[in-house]
């Protein structure tokens, strides 16, 4: 199945709070929450990391395998991929055809995800091991009106996957436990719980626009050599070193 993915995330602080107003805009609920583990593969030289291209390995409910590529055309406004995805019945077997199909590992992460619909649009509520979020999916006027209904601002949107938020926050936090990462064009911040330090833009290689027009953001540690990242699980406590992240005590 091919389709035209167009959306945006919003860190959500309160996510007990936003079900409660998506239930009382009238959304309807179409999947309960839900636990999700996420395989991320690439080339050993990560060309589809560099490329802006992503293969990934779902199970939930089901098996997918999911490839996205950017589209021809760009808008910086919203997260736009061309997606392609099939399921499968054995995960196990998919992870191994990969695998001899010459791709590695790249990440493993965990989600719990709850999907509602509402006018046209696709909202899910995520919580992941470094925040919580909601993804906001559909042609781009119901996500603008989405957008509104909730009372949300929209130039608070992020447009980057939870991979490049991960790679961000790998990079800026080099001590202690991290509670979450917010970034954005105009600000990226992670709070460490240890000293409460924060991390601002500055510590970041001036943003720049690609050939397409998306703007993105590249860290000094990882213009200098980068990190790769391993299994991210649910936390009570994260540790992070130059070339793994390891979360524990999975709740």
């Amino acid at each position: 199945m091919r389709h035209e993915e167009i959306e945006v995330k919003f860190l959500i602080e309160d996510l007990p709070a936003m079900r409660q107003r998506l239930v009382a805009l009238g959304a309807t609920l179409t999947t309960p929450r839900t636990y999700e583990e996420n395989l991320l593969f690439d080339t050993p030289d990560a060309q589809l990391r560099r490329q802006g291209r992503l293969l990934r390995l779902r199970r939930d409910r089901r098996n997918r395998i999911t490839y996205k590529e950017p589209p021809t055309h760009h808008h910086v406004d919203f997260k736009i991929m061309q997606e392609y995805e099939v399921e499968v019945s054995d995960f196990a077997q998919a992870h191994a055809i990969l695998t001899k199909l010459g791709f590695a590992l790249s990440l493993r992460f965990e989600k719990y995800r709850e999907t509602f619909t509402y006018q046209g649009a696709e909202i899910v509520l995520d919580e992941v091991p470094f925040g919580t979020f909601m993804e906001i999916e559909g042609p781009q006027e119901a996500i603008k009106a989405m957008v509104t209904a909730l009372g949300l601002d929209f130039d608070a949107r992020l447009v980057s996957s939870y991979f490049d938020c991960l790679r961000i926050l790998v990079c800026l936090c080099s001590m202690g436990p991290i509670s979450y990462a917010v970034s954005s064009d105009r600000d990226v911040q992670v709070r460490c719980v240890a000293n409460a330090f924060p991390v601002h833009a500055a510590d970041v290689t001036t943003s720049r626009t690609d050939r397409r027009g998306v703007r993105s953001m590249q860290c000094q540690h990882e213009s200098e050599g980068g990190s790769s990242l391993e299994s991210i699980f649910f936390p009570r406590s994260v540790s992070v070193t130059k070339n793994h992240v390891a979360i524990n005590e999975s709740v």
